[in-house]
């Protein structure tokens, strides 16, 4: 049985993000949080703090196949009431804070302001109010001050990752496979929550992965939903999808499980390679292929080991 374990291992090396992009995008966020503190102290008097969120801070960002990343991060107003200004207003020192900062336009959205790097990603701002020992809420443009705690969901995400890293390296490769499909998949936060509930871990990164997709593949087969585990809970993210859009995915599901099947029972990684890579896209690494036989040996999977949050991933 063909064990691909070392080249899913060197395709997470090539899809995550490398600690010098990760460097350059700290330094850009730092000086785009003064700037927007500094408008903010300006116009309103108000003082804000920032969080990272979203899979920067859950370290299961990938580098998308045309280089183009994006991270969010939330800026928060302090305080026990809720501005008096209008959100629209709120958001247009977002813009403001932006365009003083970059030589690219920003882009003002519902949800964010989003803010373009020459460096090819950018970052959406996230606007937030929080009270004391009480839950932020996000100023939405539509639909005006609304729960939502990216913290929490970074929390209930690493109570539930294991010391190895093979949960965070799952979710990379489901959204690798995402980006090299585009179009109709699941976006990143679904992938998260669905390979989340579904880990099955084991010593393979390989056999972890497919049978992950197993899992996922039945549980939507059930019932096809994915309720968001934190504020706003129990939203279904499935919910806008059509029946058209629910059979795309699921017919893609479909055909990546029995590829992995068929690789797991070749005899060799030669042999077994393309049929990742015909998922997964050029990225993963055939060219290391061996082509030598594999010996017969069970995959079971080994204890879950839980995760302390504060320790480092093994990666």
């Amino acid at each position: 049985m063909a064990n691909c374990d070392n080249l899913f291992r060197e395709f997470n090396n090539t899809i995550k993000l490398s600690e010098p992009k990760k460097n350059s995008l700290r330094t850009s966020r730092n000086s785009l949080r003064e700037k927007v503190k500094d408008k903010f102290k300006e116009k309103g008097g108000y003082d804000l703090k920032f969080h990272w969120q979203g899979s920067f801070a859950m370290n299961t960002i990938i580098l998308p196949k045309d280089d183009d990343y994006d991270v969010d991060d939330g800026a928060y107003i302090q305080g026990e009431k809720i501005p008096t200004e209008s959100i629209e207003t709120l958001h247009n020192w977002l813009m403001e804070a932006a365009e003083e900062h970059t030589t690219l336009p920003p882009k003002d959205k519902a949800t964010c302001v989003r803010v373009f790097f020459k460096e090819k990603y950018h970052v959406d701002l996230v606007l937030y109010h929080k009270k004391t020992n009480s839950r932020p809420q996000l100023a939405h443009k539509n639909a005006g001050w609304t729960d939502s705690d990216p913290k929490e969901f970074i929390e209930w995400f690493n109570a539930r990752s294991d010391d190895s890293g093979q949960l965070k390296r799952v979710v990379r490769y489901f959204k690798t496979w995402a980006d090299e499909l585009r179009g109709e998949m699941p976006s990143g936060l679904i992938f998260t929550i669905l390979a989340t509930n579904n880990i099955r871990f084991n010593d393979r990164d390989d056999v972890s992965f497919l049978e992950t997709m197993e899992s996922i593949h039945t549980t939507l087969n059930s019932q096809f939903v994915c309720y968001r585990p934190t504020t706003p809970a129990n939203e279904n993210l499935f919910g806008g999808y059509s029946e058209t859009r629910k059979k795309y995915f699921m017919d893609r599901l479909s055909s990546f499980i029995q590829s992995g099947k068929q690789a797991l029972e070749l005899p060799n990684q030669k042999d077994a390679c393309p049929k990742w890579q015909k998922h997964f896209g050029e990225r993963f690494p055939c060219n290391l292929a061996e082509d030598k036989l594999e010996d017969s040996k069970s995959f079971d999977a080994p204890a879950f080991i839980k995760s302390d949050a504060r320790s480092a991933d093994q990666e």
